[in-house]
């Protein structure tokens, strides 16, 4: 049954007129009315005051006790009690307002909120008022009591509890990485836009991390192929993408041992620091160098110069030969290259049957004419006249406009080789030489290539086959 809350605003004897309220001398007033003589009543100024002194200490306890009044103002954060809530409970002001006339029914639970009048109140446990956050351990704290310990500089603290056997006990609060402002990484969730590059973590994914490669939204609910994703696999997630990695597979700082084909930014040519050299920094470095083995020089190499008659395989610089030859009379030695078989850059004198690269018909300018050239233009110049034959019983005549006509004639033999190979045959031709010369006699030709034809004969004596054959070079 709920205790009705009285008035305790009122006093006793609060509005008695002047006189109507006199106060007792000490030495009566701890005597009681024992001081009064036999049969004598008390005065009524002396009962006003006796009962104006308890309404007095009433109010004073119940204002100390932080007792809830009906229809007062109260401010949030203001704490309260009342005998209708259960011991171990007080109120929190979570709304400020003015409270009601009666006092509302409290419930029995930790945390519920409950409207009186304007004012609204939480209900809390006591035991929270067990919380001390401090730098040294609490005094005398009770069992299960609070202590959020702080260190000298008051940026990290560590949240510990009283245990029933006396000790203070750490906790480990769990956290999502999101909630964490500073933190590199973030918590995958549900239906929340991430940005290109931010890294993010997830518990379907032991030992890994996700990158987001697309930006774009996640979806209601969690990939389930990122549980079994490898290492570089991408997942789509809602209208974003993630690549999947595992701390594993990343290098230590320390002696990293790398695998597959690393790769590194390439330093400029002529770095001398402590920067990886990559393949391609090494190759434009050594481009600047010649090969041991037949190296090829450019510009003005230049060598030490070896004292004046030092022999043996080293270089031999300008200066070590102009001062081996300096007051040497060379026409009293023996020449030990005969420059005579060399012809001279400016009018040279050739002899022999010289060479050169035969120019096209076409050129027009101070090359060498070959032999093969002037043929060419002579070819040219009787639109296609012969430039090479072989008049022989098996001849050929090549004109200069690539034609070439071939003849010849087997004695005894069925078989032809051209005297030289076409390059395309047009047609061959060839007549049958016999004893027979009957009607039933036959002759013709069979197959053919570029280096020779063959011919078929039946019911006849064959002596010999004469052929002509025309293609092109």
């Amino acid at each position: 049954m709920s205790i009705v809350q009285p008035d305790f605003s009122k006093i006793f004897a609060s509005g008695a007129a002047i006189g109507e309220l006199l106060n007792w001398p000490d030495e009566n007033y701890l005597r009681g009315w024992g001081y009064l003589k036999e049969s004598e009543p008390p005065p009524m100024e002396f009962f006003n005051a006796l009962a104006n002194l308890s309404d007095t200490k009433d109010n004073y306890l119940f204002q100390a006790i932080n007792i809830r009044k009906n229809k007062t103002q109260y401010h949030i954060d203001d704490i309260a009690t009342t005998p209708n809530l259960t011991s171990k409970y007080q109120l929190i002001c979570i709304q400020e307002g003015v409270t009601a006339e009666a006092e509302p029914t409290w419930p029995d639970t930790d945390g519920e909120e409950v409207l009186d009048g304007a004012c609204k109140w939480r209900v809390t446990s006591k035991v929270a008022n067990g919380i001390t956050i401090a730098e040294d351990e609490p005094i005398n704290a009770r069992d299960y009591s609070v202590w959020l310990a702080l260190n000298a500089n008051n940026d990290i603290a560590k949240l510990k509890y009283k245990t029933a056997q006396k000790t203070w006990k750490q906790l480990l609060i769990e956290s999502k990485l999101s909630a964490i402002l500073d933190s590199p990484v973030r918590s995958l969730e549900r239906n929340t836009i991430y940005k290109k590059n931010d890294i993010l973590s997830d518990a379907t994914l032991p030992g890994g991390f996700l990158v987001c490669e697309t930006a774009g939204t996640s979806g209601a609910s969690i990939p389930s192929a990122i549980t079994n994703a490898v290492e570089g696999e991408n997942i789509t997630d809602g209208t974003a993408i993630f690549s999947v990695h595992y701390f594993y597979n990343l290098a230590s700082l320390i002696s990293p041992a790398f695998s597959g084909t690393p790769t590194a930014p390439t330093a400029t040519k002529g770095t001398n620091t402590k920067q990886i050299a990559t393949m391609a920094a090494i190759i434009n470095a050594l481009a600047d160098y010649a090969k041991k083995e037949s190296p090829v020089l450019t510009g003005e190499p230049k060598a030490p110069t070896a004292e004046k008659g030092t022999g043996g395989d080293i270089i031999a610089t300008c200066a070590y030969v102009l001062a081996a030859l300096e007051g040497i009379d060379l026409s009293d030695y023996a020449k030990t290259t005969d420059l005579d078989e060399y012809a001279k850059k400016v009018s040279p004198a050739l002899s022999g049957t010289p060479t050169a690269p035969t120019a096209a018909k076409t050129v027009n300018n101070t090359q060498i004419a070959t032999t093969a050239f002037v043929h060419l233009l002579a070819g040219a110049a009787n639109n296609g006249g012969i430039v090479d034959s072989l008049l022989a019983q098996n001849g050929y005549v090549k004109f200069a406009n690539g034609l070439i006509l071939q003849w010849g004639y087997c004695v005894g033999k069925n078989n032809v080789t051209f005297p030289i190979p076409f390059n395309s045959v047009w047609t061959v031709l060839g007549n049958a030489h016999g004893s027979n010369n009957s009607n039933n006699d036959h002759y013709f030709l069979g197959e053919f290539s570029t280096t020779g034809a063959r011919f078929y004969y039946s019911n006849m004596n064959l002596t010999g086959t004469a052929w002509i054959a025309i293609g092109d070079c």
